[in-house]
């Protein structure tokens, strides 16, 4: 049975390993998982220009994206989860500003990768090392759309802007209209702070239980979902729409819950 007395929407008080014991399952039982999940629960805006390019004279462009489930859980019981974006397209101001699809995806489910929590821009951020290196920010391998495997550098979790392959987190506040996910933060700043402290907690937590405070992040392969395969097609993510994006069952019945941390 779930310790943890925070309701968690779509996962049963009596749901052994958050419901899939392949994804959250440890061999070793020594880690905080982070999991990041490929079912859309919901949809917000994000940037495809950086603050330093919008000085620069870019007028900044916003694109609507999906928002999905990120989920921390620990050796010690506990499980809490987050809103994050992970689609990413970007404008590049060195080829006539064209826009690319700069989403970090891994080559199959399951794929996962050591992370290290490391100071950025005045706050923390979760970044994800090279799985045979911890202290290597390169060597991260995954997919730039569907076809093209390379080597991703400096892959973080941080609050919404402009990205290069990075997840941002989403409050209410940045949730557009339709959207039946709710966050208990208002904000993507106090919801990624919120995600951040949630991390430490839990790796002190399983330090003071005799637990090792590694963590791992694993992912649902993003391509791999025939939701997000239909509506890339249909390029309704640069396209303002009525028609919302196809949502997680779990999620849907319920718009009136709240996810996230205390």
């Amino acid at each position: 049975m779930n310790p943890d007395p925070k309701p968690q929407i779509g996962i049963s008080d009596y749901s052994s390993f958050n419901g899939n014991p392949i994804f959250f399952s440890d061999v070793l039982g020594d880690l905080v998982h982070v999991h990041v999940g490929n079912r859309a629960v919901g949809y917000t805006m994000i940037n495809l220009y950086s603050a330093p390019e919008v000085k620069q004279g870019h007028e900044q462009v916003n694109i609507r994206v999906p928002v999905y489930r990120v989920t921390v859980s620990n050796e010690s019981g506990k499980s809490t989860t987050f809103l994050y974006a992970r689609y990413n397209e970007r404008a590049n101001i060195y080829k006539q500003n064209q826009i690319e699809d700069r989403t970090f995806d891994v080559s199959k489910d399951g794929d996962h990768f050591p992370a290290v929590v490391k100071p950025r821009w005045g706050i923390t951020v979760l970044e994800l090392r090279n799985p045979s290196n911890v202290n290597d920010q390169r060597g991260v391998i995954g997919m730039r759309g569907e076809k093209d495997k390379e080597e991703r550098v400096a892959i973080q979790f941080h609050p919404l802007g402009a990205s290069d392959g990075c997840l941002l987190a989403v409050g209410n506040q940045n949730l557009l209209k339709g959207s039946p996910a709710r966050s208990r933060h208002s904000t993507s700043g106090t919801a990624h702070a919120a995600f951040m402290n949630t991390i430490k907690e839990y790796q002190a937590e399983d330090k003071g239980n005799g637990y090792s405070d590694g963590i791992d992040v694993n992912f649902e392969r993003l391509h791999s979902n025939a939701y997000y395969e239909k509506e890339k097609k249909g390029n309704v993510y640069n396209t303002p729409t009525t028609t919302p994006i196809p949502l997680d069952f779990e999620i849907k019945g319920a718009p009136n819950k709240s996810c996230g941390t205390k």
